[in-house]
């Protein structure tokens, strides 16, 4: 699966590179030298070893177990790549059970963790998240049971009834073994174009900025993140 996604990726990539060097140079990108940067396999690491090598570098508060901040999965990238001209992504490997989605497949050789990937790309972050699914029917009911998805799920008045077409389908065998990802591809363009705002590589926000259907406000949260609201009529 690592591979295919690689492959994918770097196939749109080397499309964009090809096509387009001279946008990618109005953006301070130097096309040639991304070209021979995807000729290179992208950096794999693991969950443990990824704790392990931030710990060792002032990450003194992260504890195996923990979920990973974009500000902790941005210096695996910076150190992996270290001495590159261009730094390539790095997929981080096996997560901890406890902090992934619970249909993903706990390993038979460490029921710590499940076979998952994350793929972070240098500026941009996560930009593919991938996993094997669970596809025996009473571990994976077993794992949606103790999952803290469920609890909060029934706290707010939900069963397990509402699981229940899912589990019956994989407990049927129909699903086969398998496993699946997802590219964000605005992340794959942030990575390409070097930029620091994802907003500046969505169709969606400038369609909104073009034709006005669509305006930004500040939400009521902590943080301030800006949310889309329609534009009055």
């Amino acid at each position: 699966m690592l591979r295919r996604i690689e492959s994918a990726v770097k196939a749109a990539c080397r499309g964009v590179v090809s096509a387009r060097g001279d946008l990618l140079a109005r953006f301070g990108r130097d096309a040639n030298r991304l070209a021979e940067s995807l000729n290179k396999p992208f950096h794999r690491i693991s969950y443990d070893d990824a704790v392990d090598l931030l710990v060792q570098n002032g990450f003194d508060d992260l504890k195996w177990g923990d979920d990973l901040k974009s500000a902790e999965e941005a210096a695996i990238v910076r150190m992996l790549n270290e001495g590159e001209d261009i730094s390539r992504p790095v997929f981080i490997m096996r997560y901890p059970k406890e902090i992934k989605f619970f249909n993903m497949k706990v390993s038979e050789k460490d029921d710590r963790v499940v076979l998952s990937a994350d793929l972070i790309f240098p500026g941009a972050g996560e930009g593919v998240g991938s996993a094997v699914r669970e596809h025996d029917g009473a571990k994976l009911e077993t794992r949606l049971l103790g999952s803290t998805m469920f609890r909060l799920h029934t706290e707010r008045g939900g069963t397990l009834d509402e699981f229940r077409w899912y589990l019956d389908l994989v407990a049927s065998g129909e699903t086969k073994p398998h496993a699946g990802y997802g590219i964000g591809n605005e992340r794959v363009l942030q990575y390409l174009l070097g930029q620091s705002d994802i907003r500046d590589c969505s169709v969606f926000h400038h369609m909104a900025r073009q034709t006005d259907d669509w305006k930004v406000v500040p939400t009521q949260t902590k943080d301030q993140v800006l949310a889309f609201e329609p534009a009055a009529a």
